[in-house]
């Protein structure tokens, strides 16, 4: 999921975009499994490093912001 993020850097991309590229049979999972693995990259990598890699835009999806350009 995080190479799949970072690959689209800066694009929102939704739940079912991340279901369709990571699952081969993605009307099997449900949308809750990205919001459950987008926490553990949170706590995993964002928390211990002091850092946001995954920013949420609600309603719409999940953007790889990381790092952060100096002039946003």
């Amino acid at each position: 999921m995080l190479t799949h993020l970072a690959r689209h850097r800066d694009q929102i991309v939704s739940k079912e975009q991340l279901l369709d590229a990571i699952w081969e049979e993605p009307e099997l999972v449900t949308p809750n499994v990205i919001e459950v693995a987008i926490n553990q990259i949170r706590q995993k990598m964002d928390k211990p490093l002091n850092i946001a890699t995954i920013e949420t835009v609600r309603r719409r999806g999940y953007r790889f912001c990381y790092p952060k350009e100096a002039n946003s």
